[in-house]
């Protein structure tokens, strides 16, 4: 799968013009990404006039999927993070069509973006396809026919899928995704303009079940993301890809390896599980009271199905019981919480018991709901459905289960997952050699506890293929005590990396639908990472991708939009869209500019051209303050203001070719100075 590039309008000829607020400092044209024609129609199919480039460089590891990478650079205001919210939208509007039989009425589904007129083309297996957005008209062809994806039916809608991707973004932008950038204000050609940021909204608030063709991370909530929760949820995806690479021999973090793993009970997650039904409550207009009840209902159910009635109401508990009964008792709790959650939002649960309509229909009838004579949660359906559901959307349900049958065959004191703290020793950790990402997770405490994992020093690893932990004398240190960058490093990667997995091993069961291509898009890969992080992002990149083992993904496209240098020198020119002042940079250069630009490569090459040349620096590629002093003391050379300040400014230059142009200049200057004071 390849991104040919985007084509954006600004409305003219159509209804209205594209409002500002989507187009905001990109301006209408091509955006090719690499060095690419716009696709034209020709004998029935989409083509660009000459063969793609065929670079399989990038398959250094493994040789399935594909690999190919794109680079997006420019400055700051350039266009870039608009571009890829143009690519976005695009996605999501056509999933707003493709998936609206995936989701019932009143669930949760994606919303439309509008203002939106572009045009994608995408080649997979060999055949260029287009996705035409006209504001609220959805089009697709690959060149044989246009087909108006609201009227597609469904065996049309797995054909198309089958064709596209599924794309995972990383964007720790702290002004990226808000939905307040894309506010309407104006009229345009007496148009009311329907933008806004509810998209955004739609992708944020959709629980994932790999159904949806877009992930972001991390998650925001109005346009915010807290860091905090970025820990807790990246943890448990970090240790399970560390356990996961260490079980297939490969090590996560060269030099360190997992020595135990720490968990601690959350004290706050009962009120965080009433809070959410609360707003369940509150949204879908219904007495919490009457939904509490339906929750303690939904308990005794668990309780039954799960055969452990006795432990759930045992009265009499030995003094070492009670702290595992208490985390026992928050295990049921946490999955009649998730329980009645599923059964609002989500159609194939609902269809089992529909709670919103049970307590809609007991008001009007002025029934009293209560737990003792709830008669739809009595049989095993529900519970049956959620256990061998296998998504996403159940995993934490099952993670308990898990937990309560081991806790039937072991008793409360030796499930180590009852106690409100403990470790588990990596060493002792066992799982066979074909075990997927799941069977690792089984492993790993249910979701009732934060966790960490202590690093061992492994001394037999030379320091330059080490991990470069800040705290380079630490025998053993805990993830949660690495420094910020190397946090975020881990997170999103591991991230990223976990999700890919997941979309290989679970995507969209429920319907059959499958994403057979993956999309990567980094926009800003490299905030608050190091240089040398910079450097080995791609490597690290492509070395874990490898490790995953991936059979039904095809191919994997890894869109990187950068500032770094030492990135954009693992990108091949032809793939990578240069952009400036909110255009394609090729299409605005002079014809100086224009030489110099085919004279120049980005593969391999120095950071010095890459930041003169790939970002547009000029020729400076240093501070401005630095280039304004360096400018003063030639100034001053050449003006013959000699005193001994000079030598002691110019020998704090690094740079060794302008430190040594200077001090040439002023010796030379000395010479004349003193030729003149003899005569």
């Amino acid at each position: 799968m390849k991104i040919i590039g985007i084509h954006i309008y600004d409305g003219d000829g159509h209804r209205a013009k594209s409002p500002t607020e989507v187009l905001k400092g990109l301006k209408a044209g091509w955006f090719p990404f690499g060095d690419y024609p716009e696709p034209q129609h020709v004998d029935g199919r989409w083509t660009i006039g000459r063969e793609f480039y065929q670079n399989t460089m990038y398959n250094l590891f493994e040789d399935t999927p594909k690999v190919y990478i794109t680079g997006i650079v420019g400055k700051n205001g350039s266009g870039k993070s608009t571009l890829i919210d143009y690519l976005l939208m695009i996605i999501n509007n056509s999933a707003y069509y493709m998936l609206d039989d995936q989701y019932a009425s009143d669930e949760q589904k994606p919303q439309y973006a509008y203002g939106v007129y572009a045009k994608l083309y995408v080649e997979t297996n060999g055949v260029i396809r287009r996705i035409k957005c006209m504001n609220q008209d959805v089009f697709y062809s690959d060149g044989q026919r246009e087909q108006y994806l609201p009227k597609l039916d469904y065996l049309d809608k797995k054909l198309v899928m089958s064709d596209l991707f599924f794309a995972v973004l990383c964007n720790f932008g702290a002004y990226s995704l808000n939905s307040r950038d894309y506010l309407a204000k104006s009229k345009l050609h007496d148009f009311v303009s329907k933008v806004n940021g509810g998209w955004l909204d739609g992708i944020f608030a959709l629980d994932q079940n790999y159904i949806f063709p877009v992930i972001v991370t991390p998650q925001r909530h109005g346009g915010n993301f807290d860091v905090n929760l970025i820990k807790e949820e990246s943890m448990e995806k970090l240790i399970a890809l560390m356990l996961y690479s260490q079980f297939r021999g490969y090590s996560f973090m060269p030099g360190y390896t997992p020595s135990r793993i720490t968990y601690q009970y959350d004290e706050s997650l009962g009120s965080s599980l009433t809070d959410k039904l609360l707003l369940a409550a509150k949204g879908k207009e219904v007495d919490y009271v009457q939904l509490c009840e339906v929750k303690s209902a939904i308990i005794s159910g668990w309780a039954r199905y799960l055969q452990c009635e006795q432990l759930y109401l045992q009265d009499r508990l030995d003094k070492n019981e009670e702290k595992p009964h208490e985390v026992f008792m928050m295990l049921l709790e946490y999955c009649a919480c998730q329980t009645v959650h599923l059964c609002i939002y989500y159609d194939r649960f609902r269809q089992v018991f529909d709670i919103i309509d049970y307590l809609k229909t007991a008001m009007r009838n002025k029934e009293n709901v209560s737990a003792d004579n709830i008669s739809h949660v009595d049989d095993n359906i529900l519970y049956q459905a959620i256990e061998y559901d296998g998504s996403n959307m159940t995993y934490g349900i099952r993670k308990c289960i898990l937990t309560i049958r081991e806790t039937l065959q072991r008793g409360l004191t030796h499930n180590p997952f009852l106690k409100k703290k403990g470790r588990l020793q990596v060493a002792k950790l066992v799982m066979p050699e074909d075990s997927g990402l799941e069977n690792v997770l089984s492993l790993l405490p249910p979701p009732l506890f934060k966790l960490d994992v202590l690093l061992k020093k492994d001394n037999s690893i030379p320091d330059i293929e080490r991990f470069s932990i800040e705290n380079k004398d630490a025998e053993e240190i805990f993830i949660s005590k690495l420094s910020s960058g190397e946090k975020q490093w881990l997170y999103s990667l591991s991230t990223t990396l976990f999700h890919i997995k997941y979309v290989e091993d679970t995507l969209a069961r429920p319907k059959g639908l499958r994403y057979s291509h993956i999309l990567l898009v980094f926009d800003e890969a490299e905030l608050y990472y190091h240089p040398d992080y910079q450097r080995n992002f791609v490597f690290n990149l492509l070395k874990y991708l490898s490790w995953l083992n991936l059979v039904v993904i095809e191919s994997i496209e890894i869109v990187i939009a950068t500032h770094s240098p030492f990135i954009l020198s693992d990108m091949m020119k032809e793939n990578i869209l240069f952009m400036r002042d909110g255009t394609d940079y090729r299409r605005t250069m002079t014809n100086k500019e224009a030489e110099e630009f085919q004279n120049f490569n980005t593969f391999g090459a120095n950071y010095y051209d890459l930041l003169r040349n790939g970002f547009f620096l000029g020729n400076n590629a240093i501070g401005k303050f630095a280039t304004q002093v360096i400018n003063n003391i030639s100034a001053e050379i050449e003006q013959g203001l000699i005193s001994d300040s000079l030598d002691v400014r110019i020998e704090k230059i690094a740079d060794p070719l302008i430190k040594g142009y200077l001090m040439y200049a002023l010796d030379e200057k000395k010479k004349q100075l003193n030729v003149q004071n003899q005569l």
